[in-house]
């Protein structure tokens, strides 16, 4: 996972540091295996949610073995569930 995200980084570079305050980074949540990739937007941009969906269909298709929870929204302390799948 954290390979994964490395490399989409760093073919995504270029919009990666126009839209983002800093590169999207894994954090471990618990040993049991769960990961949040974390996405840090610039506030008057938008586009962190595009780059955040592209990363999950791109994981998906990489990591059959990824389970998706959802969206959790470190600002208002919500989870969003994947409703898509």
């Amino acid at each position: 996972m954290r390979q994964f995200v490395e490399d989409w980084n760093a073919e995504h570079a270029t919009v990666v540091a126009r839209d983002l305050s800093a590169p999207p980074r894994v954090e471990d949540v618990d040993d049991a295996g769960t990961v949040e990739v974390v996405f840090d937007g610039r506030l008057a941009n938008k586009m962190w949610k595009d780059w955040m969906v592209l990363l999950l269909i791109e994981l998906r298709r990489s990591i059959e073995a990824v389970e998706f929870i959802g969206f959790n929204d470190r600002v208002s302390g919500r989870l969003r569930s994947d409703s898509a799948s």
